[in-house]
């Protein structure tokens, strides 16, 4: 069956050249002038992905986004604009309201190929061997949600920093990470903790807390857990430096705590199949941190770490970004990558983080990412230097 695409956009000449595009594709395609017209065909087909632009008369892209995401969660949603920067676009991707956006004019091959590689993705994550067998992932993580909606229906800061410390797990980590080195922060106030995270981030580091909080201890897993966590931490923390020392850019708002989650597949798999990872640690060929152990992980649970985090942060309802820099760390430039900078940089900082700690290179580089980013690694080796673990 044919995947249908529905596209928006109050100019008729952009809908008319889209038409002409797919006029040989094997796509359905709806068009639509305005947010209200999209919601007529929203409701009487069922859309496979949606294409909007952001201003508009009457209804605007971001309105419909939000609609579309509360009445129609599973459908595709991608911003198509003329306009590369503005308040709509960076909370629509930060509130997962859209996947990405693509700006105009749009290159026709490169659309096409998007399209191609986001439905690929799309049966990856949609998966129902991986559905059913991590069908109580989203029991794990109550303390989550009750946060999570929180933060979404912008509640009051004492009503979230409450919540919060009705977890002295979670309250705990939250008052770690802002009074680190690295924010410089010294507080022992949750509600100033909150403030100077950042509800964003506060919403992720209580989710892989949250998750943390489930293993169940025993002499294995406790061997594993703690350098999981800080392995976490620290690669969040090379990723936020690289960033801002190598590129010179700050990362992006939606992403800040990529290189926090972006192993969370492997304390999925602890918490799901205990036994499973006792038997991973005891293969030969296990090392804990590289590319390599991708093929172990199949052969034992079929499915890899990487798999397993893309498909929870999906579910979950992250931003994208964050989904693909756990589904694709091991593979940085895979074609079907969208956010191949924010991916190949938390590649990166997952190198550096476990080079920290073992004092030697551990794990697979990707050399490919150094002339990708325009970096070298001599750049990273001295600036790594620089960054203080403590």
């Amino acid at each position: 069956m044919s995947k249908k695409i529905l596209f928006v956009d109050d100019e008729t000449a952009i809908l008319k050249s889209l038409k002409r595009l797919f006029m040989d594709a094997d796509y359905e395609i709806f068009l639509a002038e305005g947010g209200e017209e999209a919601l007529q065909f929203l409701s009487a087909e069922n859309i496979d992905l949606l294409f909007t632009d952001v201003k508009m008369p009457g209804m605007d892209g971001y309105k419909l986004l939000e609609k579309v995401k509360k009445k129609y969660p599973l459908i595709i949603r991608v911003i198509l604009s003329g306009y590369t920067e503005g308040k709509e676009i960076v909370e629509a991707i930060q509130k997962n309201l859209a996947r990405t956006y693509i700006l105009k004019p749009w290159n026709n091959e490169e659309l096409l190929k998007f399209i191609e590689d986001t439905f690929e993705i799309q049966k990856l994550l949609k998966n129902k061997n991986n559905m059913n067998k991590f069908n109580n992932i989203p029991t794990l993580i109550g303390s989550y949600n009750r946060i999570k909606t929180l933060i979404e229906e912008k509640s009051d800061m004492e009503e979230i920093a409450k919540t919060i410390e009705e977890d002295q797990a979670i309250a705990a980590k939250v008052l770690h990470i802002a009074n680190s080195a690295f924010y410089g922060v010294k507080t022992a106030s949750i509600k100033q903790a909150i403030t100077y995270l950042g509800s964003d981030n506060v919403e992720k580091i209580v989710l892989s807390t949250s998750i943390f909080n489930q293993l169940k201890d025993n002499d294995k897993i406790t061997s594993v857990k703690k350098p999981l966590w800080n392995h976490a931490s620290l690669t969040n923390k090379v990723l936020t430096f690289f960033y801002e020392n190598l590129l010179n850019q700050k990362i992006p708002k939606w992403c800040e705590t990529a290189g926090l989650l972006h192993d969370i597949g492997k304390v999925i798999i602890l918490t799901q199949f205990p036994k499973e990872y006792e038997t991973m640690l005891n293969n030969v060929n296990y090392h804990g941190n590289g590319k390599e152990d991708l093929e172990v992980e199949k052969s034992i649970i079929g499915n890899s770490h990487e798999e397993i985090g893309g498909y929870a942060l999906y579910w979950w309802g992250l931003p994208y970004a964050m989904v693909e820099a756990a589904l694709f760390h091991h593979h940085p430039l895979d074609e079907k990558v969208l956010n191949k900078n924010l991916v190949s940089m938390v590649h990166l900082a997952n190198y550096y983080a476990w080079t920290m700690v073992d004092g030697v290179a551990t794990c697979h580089l990707d050399m490919e990412i150094f002339d990708f980013l325009g970096i070298t690694k001599t750049q990273c080796d001295g600036l790594i230097k620089k960054l203080k673990i403590k």
